[in-house]
């Protein structure tokens, strides 16, 4: 997995378009928005671009629950249950604290 736009690995989290399965990193995809908001084109194409950024859901790099080296998913770092309950407390933190999003695994 790599930006589409900086052509890198992510660090930590990232945002992840299941509909067409591109990846972006965070410092990319904040660029482009800042860059929306405050350019002088008009409101129909930004509006557009923006509906189509919000298509990208921020998503987990999976990097602290298993090893990715190793070829196959048995060398895992942390049970399930561990990684079930890390996800519910993240899920459950997300009303307080509304600048993150849902995470998905």
């Amino acid at each position: 997995m790599k930006c589409f736009r900086c052509q890198e690995q992510p660090e930590g989290d990232y945002y992840h378009n299941f509909k067409s399965q591109l990846d972006i990193c965070r410092r990319c995809l904040n660029k482009e928005v800042k860059e929306l908001r405050h350019c002088k084109t008009d409101d129909y194409k930004r509006k557009l671009t923006l509906r189509e950024w919000s298509e990208f859901k921020l998503v987990r790099h999976c990097s602290f629950y298993h090893l990715h080296k190793s070829g196959n998913m048995k060398s895992t770092l942390m049970t399930k249950s561990d990684l079930r309950k890390k996800i519910n407390m993240e899920n459950y933190l997300y009303q307080y604290y509304p600048v993150w999003d849902k995470r998905y695994v």
